[in-house]
């Protein structure tokens, strides 16, 4: 019996040493690495490819399907990165709308090239065709829409292919 109290009690004594160990820590990360908004970290996203990153952001969406994706949007809501769970991150929860998160991940990015965006364009007439839409048309002009944009922007810049920047999420805290 005596065994056992001491037992406990060195148990306990290691669980609340290792919290206050843990939370230390956390603030030492925190003080350290500074934390940008999406617009900030999207304006590095071509030079931060394959690289850590740590960002702020309002969760604009979580999917509800898998909770595996979430879109944080910039302060001013003018642009939003996609970031997908991974590292200690098993999902999102849908109640996070509306929060805002830190985020530590990897920035990775999907290349469109002209093949891409042809077959693409090549879908959304052939929907339209069928009459496969929405109501009025809208969902196929606003595909249309993004097609050229996407196009425009690549001749703009010089570039045969179009990037969607994206986070591979490792972990994230709610910061409100």
């Amino acid at each position: 019996m005596k065994n056992s109290i001491v037992l406990m009690m060195s148990i306990l004594l290691l669980v609340a040493c290792g919290q206050k160990k843990s939370s230390s820590s956390e603030n030492v990360t925190v003080q350290k690495t500074e934390v940008i908004d999406v617009a900030q970290v999207l304006d590095k996203a071509e030079n931060s490819i394959d690289k850590e990153v740590v960002f702020k952001g309002w969760v604009s969406h979580v999917c509800k399907h898998s909770g595996r994706r979430c879109f944080l949007k910039s302060e001013d809501g003018s642009v939003s990165i996609r970031v997908e769970a991974g590292g200690q991150i098993n999902g999102f929860n849908k109640e996070l709308t509306g929060s805002q998160l830190r985020v530590v991940g990897v920035m990775k990015v999907k290349k469109l090239d002209e093949q891409y965006l042809d077959e693409w364009q090549a879908k959304v007439e052939a929907a339209h065709k069928h009459e496969d839409v929405e109501e009025g048309g809208e969902h196929c002009s606003a595909e249309m829409d993004n097609i050229n944009e996407m196009r425009e922007w690549m001749k703009k810049n010089g570039k045969d292919y179009y990037p969607i920047y994206f986070v591979n999420g490792t972990d994230y805290s709610i910061l409100n």
